[in-house]
């Protein structure tokens, strides 16, 4: 189970890091929204989402978009 949500966290963690970079927010706001965005303590939910949508049959990068949310 380690492992299976290690490698959900990261796949996370990096949608979630192109997600801040893609925002085009301004320059003094692009890194407070890149730290939000980044905090390792929000993850459990989104990986909780993906394992639930992999349960259903699901691919987990077609369910980042709700994870990430």
């Amino acid at each position: 189970m380690n492992d299976y949500f290690e490698a959900r966290r990261a796949l996370l963690d990096e949608y979630v890091k192109n997600v801040a970079a893609r925002t085009g927010a301004p320059k003094p706001l692009a890194e407070p929204l890149a730290r939000a965005l980044s905090s390792s303590g929000k993850r459990v939910r989104g990986v909780l989402t993906l394992a639930a949508g992999e349960a259903a049959g699901c691919k987990a990068e077609k369910l980042l978009d709700a994870a990430a949310a």
